[in-house]
């Protein structure tokens, strides 16, 4: 058994249905990696955003139109009774994931940066496509950003061709067909390493729970996945590489030029997806590469095995030019030591303690109680083994993540390597090899799965808990109740025009419309844009002002920064204060005075101040 080989899942057996999951995620990659070639185009030619639209519904449409053919052509070949009821049982899990990265509800601040230039473009679909920052106010030229929104920009795409509110398709339709995609790629990656398909099921099932239960830190791999199933960066993590190690093992095993292509097009829907990707998917494809050749041999690779590990690494060479554009710009303003990363650890183990809560210290146990049972009864230890000691020596070490830190990522992204690693791929193989060890191990994982649905739903541990910041509800848009009350009803009320409002709501604006540029957002990326641009309204006035107004600073500075602001030309045509704040009063009088009116009150607590249409600037 210790020189098990990985087996096709289209060939003879009761997994024959994986191959139509493997379908879905190789049309969702291929619909990725299109748009993003058209955006490009348009991006080079400064053609208009309507102009791109077209070519993305018709990649759309193309990739749609391929997929039914293909799944129609394969699920005639689920024959037996056996494969059908396997089947249905890995669709309903993956429906399921589906459903509940729809329904799980947990707001991020980080929407206020990936969304807005995907609502500009909906309400001025004539403006060319370019990389400018419309929604941030009171700048002498539009900053550029140097992270091109491809994957949300697909989005808003299919959101101008049918019609709907963008956040339709950003904040459940999309985290829908995520959510069914990491439920698949996890079934046919398990259907790699174990062929009883009542054991893969379980595994599947366990995978799942497993999404619910990590997440302990905010860092952990439950609100890395199915929590955040709407970012992209996430999406990459929990759909984007267990599908390129499927591919990758697939290829590896039987080279053909359709497995080369939909592991080149996963990787350039992937990097278009997330810088993160850039990184990740290099070393992810030497470690498989390298575990899969241990696996097959037992031997260290030799000069007879170049000419395959070169044609699979020519897969990424898209995302290596992709890699090389982007670090022009990481270099000059994201890298290690900038400001964007400050308040992120430089130290191996401070990084390794983003993932682990001290309390419940749940992912490294389960980690380590996995890969021990793995390495001690899997026939794929060499593999797992491999895997592992590949990435510890590369990457994850003490000894060198201070060099890994400062050339290859940043201390923000350092952290993101450790889910390099299999996991939580390992404990659901742990937990099959316990299903298949006769009577009694098929009991005590049925147990295990029984404490950790409980703990998954209930557990201090939980996605879904309070203190997580998630609630589980029918699908909607992940914006707090109370904060969407506020901003939707201040865009009601106020006309298009520049905004100062306290972050949270200023963040859920920018998600709501494209016609309120703020002057305060979260605090890294504002620092990161006014760095690269000139502004009358420096970054001490903004936030002394908004300190002023909304953390009841009563200092000489915080008053005058205010006041200097509201009677400059560029003074905010809207100004959200807060009735409960200590300053209140005095700030109600200073607007007036400056030649504002109290508009509207507004739900939460607040008053909506605005200057007449024709004094606004």
């Amino acid at each position: 058994m210790l020189d098990a080989h990985f087996e096709r899942n289209d060939v003879a057996g009761e997994n024959i249905g994986h191959s139509l999951f493997a379908t879905c995620l190789a049309g969702f990659a291929c619909f990725l990696a299109s748009s993003t070639l058209v955006l490009m185009l348009c991006h080079k030619m400064a053609f208009s955003f309507s102009t791109a639209c077209f070519g993305i519904g018709l990649a759309a449409a193309l990739t749609v139109t391929a997929m039914t053919f293909q799944i129609c052509r394969q699920a005639r070949r689920l024959q037996s009774h056996g494969q059908r009821w396997h089947f249905a049982g890995a669709l309903t899990l993956a429906m399921l994931s589906g459903v509940l990265a729809m329904s799980i509800n947990r707001p991020d601040i980080d929407d206020s940066i990936y969304v807005p230039k995907s609502l500009y473009y909906l309400e001025h679909p004539d403006a060319p496509i370019d990389s400018q920052v419309t929604w941030l106010a009171a700048v002498e030229r539009r900053p550029i950003s140097g992270v091109f929104p491809y994957y949300e920009l697909s989005q808003a795409a299919l959101a101008h061709l049918t019609g709907r509110p963008y956040l339709d398709f950003y904040h459940v339709i999309f985290p829908g067909i995520v959510g069914f995609l990491m439920g698949s790629a996890a079934l046919v990656l398990l259907g790699l390493f174990e062929k009883r398909s009542g054991t893969v099921l379980i595994c599947g099932l366990f995978y799942l729970l497993l999404m619910l239960l990590l997440g302990e830190t905010h860092r952990s791999y439950g609100n890395l996945s199915i929590a955040r199933a709407f970012h992209g960066k996430y999406m990459f993590l929990s759909v984007g590489a267990p599908s390129w190690i499927y591919f990758s093992l697939r290829y590896l095993r039987k080279p053909s030029w359709p497995q080369w292509l939909i592991l080149a097009a996963l990787g350039v829907a992937m990097a278009a997806a997330t810088p993160t990707a850039m990184i990740f998917l290099p070393f992810l494809a030497l470690t498989i590469a390298f575990a899969n050749h241990m696996q097959a041999s037992g031997r260290l690779p030799g000069a007879e095995h170049l000419a395959l590990a070169l044609r699979y690494g020519a897969t990424l060479l898209p995302v290596v030019a992709m890699a090389i554009s982007f670090r022009f710009y990481a270099v000059d303003n994201i890298a290690a030591g900038s400001q964007i990363n400050a308040g992120f650890p430089k130290s191996f183990a401070d990084q390794f303690r983003f993932i682990i809560n001290p309390d419940y210290p749940i992912t490294p146990w389960l980690f380590a109680a996995s890969l021990m049972a793995v390495l001690a009864f899997s026939p794929y230890r060499r593999f797992f083994a491999a895997w592992t000691l590949a990435l510890g020596v590369m990457l994850l070490n003490p000894l060198i993540s201070d060099s890994v830190i400062h050339y290859l990522t940043t201390e923000n992204i350092y952290w993101r390597l450790f889910y390099l690693l299999p996991f939580p791929l390992l404990p659901a193989l742990a937990l099959g090899l316990l299903f298949n060890a006769g009577r009694i191990g098929a009991a005590l994982a049925l147990s295990m799965i029984s404490i950790t649905a409980f703990f998954a739903l209930w557990g201090p541990t939980s996605v879904l808990r309070v203190e997580n910041g998630a609630t589980l509800s029918t699908p909607g848009y992940k914006i707090g109740e109370a904060d969407r009350a506020t901003s939707e009803q201040a865009i009601r009320c106020a006309y298009a025009g520049t905004t100062l409002a306290p972050i949270p709501i200023a963040s859920n604006m920018l998600l709501l419309s494209a016609k309120f540029p703020q002057y305060v957002m979260r605090e890294d990326y504002l620092v990161l844009m006014l760095a690269s641009v000139p502004s009358q309204v420096p970054l001490e006035q903004r936030n002394a002002a908004g300190a002023y107004l909304y953390l009841d600073d009563k200092s000489t500075k915080a008053a005058s920064a205010f006041q200097t602001l509201i009677s400059s030309p560029l003074a905010p045509e809207h100004i959200l204060t807060k009735e409960s704040a200590i300053n209140f009063q005095t700030a109600s009088t200073q607007l007036i005075d400056a030649g504002y009116t109290n508009h509207c009150g507004i739900a939460g607590g607040y008053r909506l101040f605005s200057r007449a249409r024709g004094d606004a600037r």
